[in-house]
């Protein structure tokens, strides 16, 4: 019930205080979605480290939009091998957005090393690559005209 009050666009009338309450009670019997959720909601409030907890439970579980949340905390503490580490496995559950967000972490790492700076641009194209291939073809078709001839 709380995933449904919570995502439904609709509803402006919802008591997120309950529907928080809610995730939370569903967190505490294990349940992989209620983590997320409990987790997601504490971490839009800024309460990181004790999101954590609940979002790496979700994450265990190839929850995997906890996966990508975990490449954003990771990122948000500067740890850049953990970010890659959570992304790339939210990748392989198809999160696409995962995706989106590594290539954006490897445009944003800084550098002065001409080297480093083309690695991690070639990193970030070939991210952005797995984004695209990620959608579909109906997609696809329609981003075409935007993303220019390298798709």
């Amino acid at each position: 019930m709380a995933v449904y009050l919570y995502n439904d666009p609709n509803d402006c009338d919802y008591d997120y205080k309950k529907i928080k309450k809610w995730f939370e009670i569903s967190a505490s019997f294990g349940d992989v979605e209620g983590n997320y959720h409990y987790g997601r909601m504490l971490y839009d409030e800024g309460k990181y480290e004790r999101a954590y907890k609940f979002i790496l439970y979700a994450a265990e579980r190839n929850e995997k939009r906890a996966l990508a949340l975990l490449g954003d905390y990771f990122k948000l503490k500067d740890d850049y091998n953990n970010a890659s580490k959570y992304y790339k496995q939210a990748i392989t559950c198809n999160n696409f957005n995962a995706a989106y967000q590594l290539a954006i972490m490897y445009l944003e790492i800084k550098t002065d090393d001409p080297k480093e700076k083309t690695l991690y641009r070639n990193m970030a194209d070939e991210y952005l690559e797995k984004y695209y291939n990620l959608f579909s073809d109906e997609i696809k078709d329609k981003a075409k005209p935007l993303l220019g001839k390298k798709f």
